[in-house]
């Protein structure tokens, strides 16, 4: 599972630079209250849970909906239900999702 992540990864860091643009202007104004209840579905807790287990499940939510839309993309006979703002929103929550863990994590080692 870490291999797939790490080729769609490199397939997304081989975007076109105005997709990368994109990506980067949503996740600089991300705020996961506003943004992450249209993209997943997440209860009101989770939503609010800024602790590194919370941040991590929706990190991986964020990467199997990532995955998902991979393969819708990329198959001839789903293309027709892609969403492309979509998939950029995807992308964006979850450049945006992994900038707070890892925040987190240099918190947490600080502290330890």
């Amino acid at each position: 599972m870490a291999t797939l992540d790490k080729l769609y990864e490199k397939i997304a860091d081989q975007a076109p630079k105005s997709v990368q643009v994109m990506i980067d202007a949503d996740a600089a104004s991300y705020v996961r209250s506003r943004d992450l209840p249209k993209i997943i579905a997440v209860n009101n807790r989770e939503l609010h849970d800024a602790t590194l287990l919370g941040t991590m499940n929706i990190i991986e939510e964020l990467q199997v909906l990532q995955r998902t839309l991979g393969i819708i993309a990329m198959n001839p006979n789903t293309q027709h239900c892609y969403d492309f703002n979509r998939h950029v929103a995807v992308l964006a929550a979850l450049k945006a999702e992994r900038a707070t863990l890892a925040e987190i994590r240099g918190n947490v080692e600080a502290v330890e």
